[in-house]
């Protein structure tokens, strides 16, 4: 059995709390303590198990994931970080989830149903719930850090989709590229006087190689994928003569969205 520093408990229809349970393999700082699909049974659960962290989707079947938000907030037991899943993506929406207690809000849609996001989350800000339970301010630098964990993990599902292999160096250097500028908030970002540089140094060799090797992994799926399925996840317009986006608008892109996602998500 695992080590494991966070207890999650897992409120969801059956199909989803099987995908869950096959996911959490991949995240060693998680374990499963509890799971049900029915309010009145979570509730119950919640009195009797210490847990660390939540995974509620409102729209649960038996019962109302909402009711049970708020019912949550009258117990006395330590409230565990609570992320809710929801098919609602309204924003009129979200500040009462936060009120009833939500810790982060995460919209199907934003995460295209992959489920593993939602373990990702949990596994960079959980922790730092406990630590605040326990009576320990978050320092600036650790928020900086799970929300870099965060967009990483995002950059390297949005790169998957479209097709890149992270077997390339240039897929690495690209996913690197995209966290800095997304994490920096800029779009004035200079690949070359400020991104090739900084990569460079980082693994260790030169910005004309980082430049390289990021055109040829996107020549590479601009090349060996159909056009419907780059289009379906990157909606900008590229050059017409290299038949692909430069490096940077790409990157800039990629940053964009991310961070969009995010936004959305919280």
């Amino acid at each position: 059995m695992k080590q494991a520093d966070v207890k999650v408990m897992i409120v969801d229809e059956k199909e989803a709390r099987d995908e869950y349970r096959r996911l959490m393999d991949r995240h060693r700082m998680l374990c499963l303590a509890a799971e049900t699909g029915d309010e009145k049974e979570a509730l119950e659960m919640l009195r009797e198990i210490p847990v660390d962290a939540l995974i509620l989707d409102l729209e649960i079947q038996n019962g109302s994931g909402i009711l049970l938000l708020e019912k949550l907030q009258m117990l006395k037991i330590e409230k565990p970080f609570v992320e809710v899943v929801t098919n609602v993506i309204s924003r009129q929406m979200y500040d009462p989830l936060r009120k009833m207690g939500a810790d982060y809000i995460c919209s199907k849609s934003a995460i295209h149903n992959m489920l593993d996001i939602p373990l990702s989350i949990l596994e960079i800000c959980a922790p730092y719930r406990k630590k605040y339970v326990s009576g320990t301010v978050m320092l600036k630098e650790e928020k900086e850090a799970y929300m870099a964990g965060i967009y990483r993990h995002r950059i390297q599902c949005r790169l998957k989709e479209l097709g890149f292999s992270f077997r390339l160096r240039g897929t690495v250097y690209l996913e690197e590229g995209i966290l800095y500028i997304a994490v920096s908030g800029r779009t004035d970002v200079s690949a070359t006087k400020e991104l090739y540089p900084y990569i460079a140094e980082k693994f260790d060799t030169n910005a004309g190689n980082v430049e390289r090797n990021i055109r040829v992994a996107i020549e590479k799926v601009w090349t060996l994928n159909e056009l419907e399925q780059i289009r379906r996840f990157y909606d900008e317009d590229w050059g017409m003569r290299s038949g692909r986006p430069t490096n940077i608008k790409f990157m800039r892109y990629m940053a964009r969205k991310v961070t969009e996602t995010f936004d959305q998500c919280r």
